[in-house]
């Protein structure tokens, strides 16, 4: 036989050379029998070459209307912002004065006119900043925020305006008159970062304040639960319900001390809040007592008595018991005596208050050295009990009681259902607790029962994450945060402090513009595992990733430690726990490893990552390149977006 039998590699990719297609014709000819399936893999190798031509030659096309989309959109942009000072003109936001020549005694009219300083576009508007250091004379931000500007601007350009004025805390502060394309900039984004999401609270918000998501025009929503205190979360299975308990939860054990905020959650499913087990934020910061009372058939029972402060002086027959909901509550018949405590610590702060102070805010103001912590009830699934005929009626009292007196003490409600009905969510409830996120729902009943006879919630688009946030009488639509399980990890991890007097900061912004797990996933799915700065900053340079932030990513998660014991830290992704082995030299990328195979090889890795450790600067400014010049500034101090726990 002159050539080998080919393996079917053979046939499946030609190649370039021609000596293949020789090859080939020879085993197609009469002197030898080619293989069925040979030639099957060969007919389905060019079926996929013209699919990935055709694919190609799509995608050309869309890239060039894009490109030509981009320049219109450039040029209509610089006449719009020539003409926009005329427009302005014409609303009287302009200054006219006299002027008269030195030497002649001509007098003439100058319009002093308002100057657009910067523009610029993105898919969706135009953005004019106008000059507002100075006005023109006369001028004022009110007359820009009038009805009939945005009005008669809208006419003019024959697209949809509107003028914002921004704080300066603000990612685009200042005055701008933003222009919608012809397509629209409404649309509110189907995808929203939990990360950019969390940067954009203002510096100035209350720490109990979390990112409930974006609405129109790209405007950012918060919730403050230091001033609403109770909330009521509810829609159908996989509208998002879950992720906003990830988002709230996360949020607050990462903006708040365990001194300043308590947290008891209830989880009859077992799954929801599993990550948040052993956090510092659990449970409550009193003991209490206990009293004996008599049942209907005359036995004696337990039930909990008053709670009492740390400096409480008991008596010879007090028992005394310790802060309950340290630990997760799972089961119906414990949620009973968890909300009984609770409204016993509302009676002892009411005492406290009572003469002195308010609320809660006012006291830890007036009693700095005695200050009292906010306390907060999560229940998950509000179904579990409420339909339960034992428990039913008992929890819905307290909830009520709690929703009703707790607000001035600082201790509310998160309360959460997948089937908002007049069963579950009781008119009482209803009536106390007005701020509401609700996710899809199935039926107009339920729409209905979370938001008291509307029906807008059944009407939403089915995108998970797409919710109503209802705040009194106003109704907002908005796409809640998506928060990946790596972030809540970190959130947790920094909460589960071994010294609760350590302190840990987080920088919010260090990541802002993206989720480290994805990175990951993508290194792992497309690279093999290999994370190359470069190739990961081109995948994502798309979404706004800038390079240092990549960068940054990949130092703080590389691997260390000098034994098999000290390794960290670690990376969960899909289940399954990597380290991000160092480069071992040459052009050879750091790669992900399963930890296991890792932690086998060590002896290969000790002296690469020894070798690492020597390189490091003594200040934790990163590795120190040959020929670098190390210094030691001086301590830096903390930046203004940090949080500390």
């Amino acid at each position: 036989m002159f050539f080998p039998i080919p393996d079917p590699a053979f046939w499946v990719d030609p190649g370039r050379f021609p000596i293949n297609r020789l090859f080939r014709r020879l085993w197609r000819g009469p002197l030898f029998q080619s293989r069925q399936e040979w030639i099957d893999q060969y007919q389905r190798y060019f079926r996929r070459l013209q699919l990935e031509q055709e694919e190609w030659e799509n995608y050309l096309e869309q890239q060039a209307a894009y490109d030509a989309l981009m320049a219109e959109y450039e040029e209509q942009g610089h006449y719009m912002a020539k003409v926009l000072p005329t427009y302005l003109h014409h609303l009287q936001l302009s200054h006219r004065r006299t002027v008269q020549e030195r030497k002649s005694e001509r007098v003439y009219e100058q319009i002093d006119y308002c100057r657009v300083e910067q523009w610029h576009f993105d898919e969706s508007a135009y953005f004019f900043q106008v000059v507002t250091w100075p006005l023109p004379y006369g001028v004022t931000i009110n007359q820009f925020q009038e009805d009939k500007v945005s009005q008669t601007l809208s006419a003019n350009f024959g697209s949809k305006t509107m003028v914002e004025f921004n704080e300066r805390n603000h990612h685009r502060p200042g005055l701008w008159v933003v222009v919608e394309h012809k397509a629209g900039r409404g649309a509110i984004p189907s995808n929203v970062s939990y990360q950019q999401a969390l940067a954009q609270i203002p510096k100035t918000a209350s720490t109990l304040a979390i990112p409930v998501g974006q609405g129109v025009h790209g405007r950012s929503y918060i919730i403050d639960l230091a001033l609403i205190t109770n909330l009521l979360a509810g829609g159908t299975q996989g509208g998002g319900k879950s992720n906003f308990l990830n988002n709230l939860l996360a949020t607050l054990i990462s903006r708040n001390d365990p001194v300043d905020l308590r947290l008891f959650l209830v989880d009859f499913k077992r799954v929801e809040f599993a990550f948040y087990k052993g956090i510092k934020h659990l449970g409550g910061d009193v003991s209490y007592l206990t009293k004996e009372v008599l049942d209907k058939e005359g036995n004696p029972h337990t039930i909990v008595g008053r709670t009492v402060a740390a400096d409480y002086q008991p008596k010879e027959t007090d028992k005394i018991k310790p802060p309950m909901g340290r630990r997760i509550i799972t089961e119906p018949d414990e949620v009973v005596p968890l909300l009984d405590y609770i409204i016993e610590e509302i009676e002892r702060r009411t005492s406290l208050f009572e003469g002195k102070v308010r609320n809660i805010k006012s006291w830890n103001k007036r009693f700095p050295k005695r200050k009292l912590a906010y306390w907060f009830v999560v229940i998950d699934e509000l179904a579990d009990v409420m339909l339960q005929p034992k428990f039913g009626r008992k929890v819905e009292e307290r909830l009520v009681r709690i929703s009703q007196k707790g607000r001035a003490e600082g201790i509310g409600l998160v309360l959460c259902t997948q089937t908002p009905n007049n069963k579950v969510v009781s008119m009482l409830i209803q009536q106390n607790i007005p701020t509401r996120m609700v996710f899809f729902c199935g039926t107009g009943i339920a729409s209905g029962t979370m938001l008291d006879g509307g029906y807008e919630a059944a009407r939403l688009p089915r995108i998970p994450g797409r919710g109503l946030v209802r705040e009194g009488q106003v109704l907002t639509e908005v796409q809640t945060p998506e928060i990946s399980d790596w972030t809540v990890r970190a959130a947790v991890k920094a909460a589960r402090a071994d010294t609760p007097t350590e302190t840990t900061t987080i920088d919010i912004n260090k990541y802002p513009h993206i989720d480290p797990e994805k990175v990951f996933k993508f290194a792992l799915q497309q690279l093999q595992g290999y994370c190359s700065s470069n190739e990961l900053y081109n995948a994502f340079k798309n979404q706004g990733v800038p390079q240092k932030e990549i960068f940054a990513l990949l130092d703080d998660h590389e691997v260390q430690g000098q034994s098999v014991e000290t390794l960290s830290p670690t990376i969960e992704i899909n289940d399954e726990v990597y380290y991000l082995a160092p480069s071992p030299g040459g052009r050879v990328s750091r790669q992900l490893i399963p930890v296991s195979q890792f932690e086998q090889d060590f002896e290969k890795w000790q002296p690469i990552l020894a070798f690492r450790l020597s390189r490091v600067n003594k200040n934790g400014g990163g590795v120190t390149r040959p020929n670098s010049k190390v210094s030691n500034p001086a301590e830096p101090e903390q930046p203004e977006n940090t949080i500390n726990l």
